[in-house]
């Protein structure tokens, strides 16, 4: 199995904004495209597919983010 991994930056984004929440998943989704292209250029035959590795990319970084976000609410005093 190869692995890639991408840097996204939030830091100039208000994460308690609809719309920056979008920003982010729209960056995130662009930088999972692009390690998703990389890879398929490396390992041509490879699978799965570039479509399904971006869609996965994404929902898993979304959902790290979420969790991040979760835990970050609740330590607060």
């Amino acid at each position: 199995m190869a692995e890639k991994k991408a840097q996204v930056s939030y830091s100039d984004l208000d994460l308690t904004r609809t719309a920056d929440l979008y920003a982010l998943e729209d960056r995130v989704g662009k930088a999972a495209a692009q390690v998703c292209d990389e890879l398929a250029q490396e390992f041509p035959d490879g699978e799965p597919a570039v479509s399904v590795c971006t869609r996965r990319a994404t929902d898993d970084a979304m959902a790290q983010l979420r969790r991040l976000g979760r835990a970050t609410v609740a330590a607060k005093p």
